[in-house]
């Protein structure tokens, strides 16, 4: 119990820090479009206000699929939450689980497409293990959490069988 209020806890952390980046990183991008002379930043060593229209509709791409991803984090707060009151085998533990991976796999599509459309409008083709080694893991993420649901659901059933026999 003491190891899922740390998890808890560090969990509540990184949706605090993922709102506070989200909170700037949207005006930015949406700034990008309405006054791109007035934003001093660089990306990849290439000004942000240089940046054609398509490159900036990429980036918004991957904006929303790590929005997909603070989503998916914020059911897995919820469900951490529901572990804390003892409600384990839950009908919304077992819903969340599969709206966790289908958040996760969502976002990755986005931000991944967004990522890899950007790269080819920029005429930079190849193979990038660590891009194909990340997404890999992100899809096993995402596919783990709906295991995990059919999991809980099948324990769910047993439950209930034992319950209605004795």
């Amino acid at each position: 119990m003491k190891r899922l209020i740390i998890l808890h806890a560090l969990v509540q952390i990184l949706f605090a820090l993922s709102l506070f980046i989200m909170f700037f990183l949207v005006p930015f991008w949406v700034l990008s479009f309405t006054y791109p002379h007035t934003i001093p930043f660089k990306i990849n060593g290439e000004i942000m206000a240089a940046t054609p229209i398509v490159a900036k509709a990429f980036a918004g791409l991957v904006i929303a699929g790590i929005a997909f991803f603070i989503y998916a984090l914020y059911i897995f707060k919820q469900t951490l939450d529901l572990f804390l009151k003892k409600r384990i085998f839950n009908l919304d533990v077992i819903k969340n689980f599969r709206l966790i991976g289908r958040s996760i796999l969502i976002g990755y599509i986005l931000s991944g497409g967004g990522s890899v459309l950007y790269n080819l409008s920029r005429n930079q083709s190849g193979i990038d293990f660590n891009f194909i080694a990340g997404s890999i893991f992100i899809i096993c993420l995402g596919l783990f959490f709906f295991v995990l649901s059919e999991v809980f659901q099948m324990a769910k059933d047993i439950k209930e069988k034992n319950d209605l026999t004795v």
